[in-house]
């Protein structure tokens, strides 16, 4: 009788061994990664700036742009040209006129920045780096870094001032106009 019993507990434990039971649900998971780039986007906040009439003097020009980066520091410089008779820097014609004079100094001053360095918000610099914007001639400043009061990211207003200096009695009369431009690059 021992022998029956335990020829069949050894036939239940070898059935039992061999019984299968199939999952219904499994998984499994895996990580996946990014790398979000530095990105910076640049606009005028008024395409088209009336600085008024003048007939001798000292003529400012405010210029706002909006910058919005996802860097917490971002490079400032800003370029301007002369203002030209018609808008057209090219005329050379015999009727030509000298164009009225760019101040090689201009203003940057963020809403919510400061430059590190000097622990300023509000930055003049000097127009001195000769280039084009477009087809007018243009006067450039060098980079000056800025840091923004938001944690992380620079997404504010950029309010800058440029200045020309118009000294002739006998200028013609007319529409005199140029270009400026503010330059933002991220800081890596």
């Amino acid at each position: 009788m021992k022998k029956v019993l335990a020829s069949v507990s050894g036939l239940l434990l070898l059935g039992m061994a061999t019984v299968c039971s199939a999952d219904l649900t499994n998984s499994a998971t895996a990580r996946v990664h990014v790398v979000v780039d530095p990105d910076i986007a640049i606009s005028a906040l008024t395409p088209n700036v009336d600085m008024g009439s003048i007939q001798r003097g000292i003529i400012t020009g405010l210029v706002d742009f909006r910058v919005d980066a996802n860097k917490q520091y971002v490079e400032l410089s800003v370029a301007a040209s002369p203002l030209y008779k018609g808008d057209d820097p090219l005329y050379a014609g015999p009727d030509a006129v000298a164009p009225i004079d760019l101040v090689p100094a201009a203003l940057i001053q963020p809403d919510n920045g400061t430059n590190p360095e000097t622990g300023l918000q509000a930055v003049v610099v000097d127009l001195a780096t000769i280039g084009t914007i477009g087809s007018f001639p243009a006067l450039a400043s060098t980079p000056v870094v800025f840091e923004s009061a938001a944690n992380g990211h620079f997404s504010q207003v950029v309010h800058t001032a440029f200045t020309w200096n118009q000294t002739e009695v006998e200028k013609p009369a007319g529409d005199y106009s140029g270009v400026v431009r503010l330059t933002a690059t991220v800081i890596p």
